[in-house]
């Protein structure tokens, strides 16, 4: 759906979306934001982007939930390789989940992780996770 579709309100809506936006001075994760949030948020809010599928899908996904196995817990076997967020710093390469972007990281006092085996390989993980199960190795 293309923004030109909009109903007004929606139009509204996203201007506010917009001013928020503004704050990431990192173009990329503004950009990443904006995709990622908007159209979550088009596709859950408004009606044309909806559909009138909107019933047949959420038995489709009543269904899928039946389907996926339950979750598990499990321990980790290996070490994890972190650094500490800087703030401003470049994220470009660098995975954010959209939840932890809803609650406003990244953030001073989140870690970057690094698989070991493939540096390109990093993500963010949120202050409270960190804090909650991960611990310093002392050398």
């Amino acid at each position: 759906m293309r923004i030109g579709e909009l109903t007004k309100d929606v139009m509204m809506i996203k201007d506010s979306w917009m001013k928020r936006l503004a704050k990431y001075e990192n173009r990329k994760l503004r950009k990443y934001v904006e995709k990622n949030i908007w159209d979550t948020w088009i596709s859950n809010h408004n009606p044309r982007a909806r559909g009138e599928g909107q019933l047949i899908n959420q038995e489709k996904e009543k269904q899928m939930s039946q389907q996926l196995p339950e979750f598990k817990q499990y321990r980790r076997k290996s070490i994890s390789e972190m650094r500490p967020y800087i703030e401003g710093e470049d994220m470009t390469g660098v995975s954010v989940s959209l939840e932890d972007v809803k609650n406003g990281s990244p953030k001073v006092g989140d870690m970057i992780a690094r698989n070991p085996k493939n540096y390109a390989d990093q993500w963010l993980v949120a202050q409270q996770y960190f804090q909650d199960n991960l611990e310093p190795i002392e050398n």
